[in-house]
């Protein structure tokens, strides 16, 4: 008897889980899981503000899809996202932003994101030019940004 009760417990808790995570349709950009922590290149603009912000200044939207168990995204939030030159030059011509796949998640489906990421898409007057897939230094990603325009 105690082993069915404590049974019934656990999947009572697995229930409630899942179906709090299946209603978490979209978390707020701004919002950012505690061990991550925004590279400054990124705005905090939600994907809508960011789109609108960059086609009223006449500069490209890039995002960046992320998680926080992808290790190739840390590494680009590392090294990446604050090489100098990168951000110099996304600062002149673009607006960035990133969207935590598991966190954004009616984002990440409207931008067709799929593993592997993480994911870099351009936009400009809101149409996608390119996208690139997998980790790149901040070297190939300025010269891939530049190309894509």
């Amino acid at each position: 008897m105690q082993r069915s009760c404590a049974t019934a417990l656990v999947l009572s808790a697995l229930a409630v889980l899942v179906l709090s995570v299946g209603c978490v349709e979209e978390t707020p950009a701004a919002w950012v899981p505690e061990e991550h922590h925004l590279p400054a290149v990124f705005s905090e603009l939600s994907y809508e503000e960011a789109r609108a912000a960059a086609e009223a200044d006449g500069k490209i939207l890039i995002v960046d899809a992320t998680a926080r168990w992808c290790v190739p995204c840390g590494k680009m939030d590392r090294t990446t996202w604050v090489d100098e030159n990168l951000v110099s030059w996304i600062a002149e011509h673009a607006i960035a932003i990133q969207v935590d796949v598991d966190w954004q998640v009616k984002t990440a489906r409207q931008l067709e994101v799929r593993p592997p990421i993480p994911i870099v898409v351009v936009y400009k007057d809101g149409e996608e030019l390119s996208r690139v897939v997998g980790y790149q230094s901040g070297d190939e990603l300025l010269r891939w940004l530049q190309g894509a325009l």
